[in-house]
């Protein structure tokens, strides 16, 4: 039986950087649960980062360690929460929205979309797709910015980093 949701759930066209994209809305769930996975990958590759220098026992023990430590629960909830604010954030969230209508996109065609420079232009799309209070109406193929400038990092050196 197909959810009310999916059937109610119309995507909307919007042209960003030249390519158009058929963005759905998300369910909070698919939201949380990508966004969960990017900041625990996140953890995870900085602590390799660090394992690196290590030898050992040295390296097993700061493993273990790091595992123990990674955020669950709340924490985990509010990391990624606070992730929806980054360049990492938005352009998941935008790639996980045009995936269902463009099954061939790949996540670095989002990459090279959204950058620190016109991440404003992002907000009202992420809020729509987020389903948080705007109208396709309201869309008109851009946004107008909510994100401050602390909440910018640098965009991911590598693709898989989507």
């Amino acid at each position: 039986m197909t959810d009310a949701y999916v059937m109610t759930n119309s995507p909307i066209e919007v042209e960003v950087g030249g390519r158009k994209l058929k963005l759905q809305k998300l369910q909070l769930e698919q939201i949380f649960s990508a966004l969960e996975a990017q900041v625990i990958s996140q953890r995870i590759a900085a602590g390799n980062q660090v394992a690196k220098g290590l030898e050992g026992d040295d390296k097993i023990n700061y493993l273990r360690g790091m595992t123990k430590d990674l955020p669950t629960g709340k924490e985990l909830q509010e990391l990624a929460h606070d992730q929806m604010s980054t360049v990492k954030g938005v352009q998941r969230v935008v790639f996980l929205a045009a995936k269902e209508n463009q099954p061939d996109i790949m996540p670095e065609d989002i990459v090279g979309l959204i950058k620190p420079e016109n991440l404003d232009e992002f907000t009202s799309i992420v809020s729509y797709v987020c389903d948080i209070g705007v109208e396709e109406e309201d869309m008109e193929g851009r946004a107008e910015g909510n994100v401050s400038e602390e909440t910018v990092e640098k965009a991911p050196e590598s693709p898989t980093q989507v």
